[in-house]
């Protein structure tokens, strides 16, 4: 029973990156397609000497192509990924204006056919 308490927790963080318009809210999400056809934000494990915040920011920039900052705190969610806790704090991350889409090419990503019950 002890060593279900020295459980190892994967530390994890990513960002909102949010856009306004005369439209409403506009939120990044990405693809995934490593355990199947996922939708989601912007995330990663955290490494070695990482602040939270440095993850949220490399990760943000790494899957989406823009360059963010943080505004604020967004949220956490914690789950079990394979048995193992994992615990994944969510940024406030508009982009700045130095970002550049253009340096980014998307993935294609389709999402999975809706089935009719």
């Amino acid at each position: 029973m002890a060593s279900l308490y020295a459980a190892t927790v994967i530390e994890a963080a990513g960002g909102v990156v949010e856009r306004h318009t005369a439209a409403g809210c506009h939120i990044a999400v990405i693809c995934r397609t490593r355990y199947g056809v996922e939708w989601g934000l912007p995330k990663g494990k955290r490494q070695a000497g990482e602040t939270w915040q440095q993850v949220a920011l490399r990760e943000v920039e790494e899957e989406t192509g823009l360059r963010p900052e943080i505004i604020g705190v967004a949220g956490a969610t914690a789950y079990l990924a394979g048995g193992t806790p994992k615990l994944v704090l969510y940024w406030h991350t508009p982009p700045t204006w130095k970002t550049s889409c253009a340096r980014r090419k998307p993935k294609p990503c389709s999402p999975p056919p809706i089935r009719q019950p």
